[in-house]
């Protein structure tokens, strides 16, 4: 029996630089984007009690939440998109329906969409936190203006 065949296997190197390649012009059509979100613009608003900005990718937005000590007055609120709510400094209150949740510095919550929330910051600390929406919220492209050369 004859082992040998007619089809020969390209060079590893051959492989690799056509997935480069392509993986490259992939790259190409989207470029990286590098920021200091402590650089963003901002936007601020509830009288001075929260500053945002924000970041986007073609399926989410990542919003910069620094937030001041607050009376709970903030209404509840829902949206048709799901929150992901990482805490970096300080501590947050949310109440989704009748359920609390203490989030302190680096603890996360994610909230799905649909479900009636809000935030209160704990204690006389400003918090820092980070929301991540998915899909887009179009109510937030405003704060991603910065970045509109990336997308089209």
């Amino acid at each position: 029996m004859d082992m040998t065949s007619s089809h020969t296997n390209p060079p590893v190197t051959e492989m690799f630089n056509s997935r480069a390649t392509a993986f490259a012009q992939k790259v190409l059509l989207r470029h990286p984007v590098q920021s200091v979100f402590g650089a963003l613009p901002r936007e601020v608003i509830a009288n001075g009690i929260l500053s945002r900005s924000a970041i986007r990718t073609d399926n989410s937005i990542i919003v910069f939440n620094w937030i001041e000590p607050h009376e709970d007055n903030v209404p509840f609120h829902t949206h048709d998109f799901d929150q992901t709510s990482l805490v970096l400094q300080g501590t947050l209150k949310f109440t989704l329906g009748d359920l609390e949740f203490i989030v302190n510095a680096g603890e996360v919550l994610q909230i799905p969409a649909g479900v009636p929330h809000k935030g209160l910051v704990v204690g006389g600390d400003q918090v820092f936190n980070i929301d991540v929406f998915a899909p887009i919220r179009e109510d937030y492209m405003h704060l991603v203006e910065h970045q509109s050369h990336h997308f089209r």
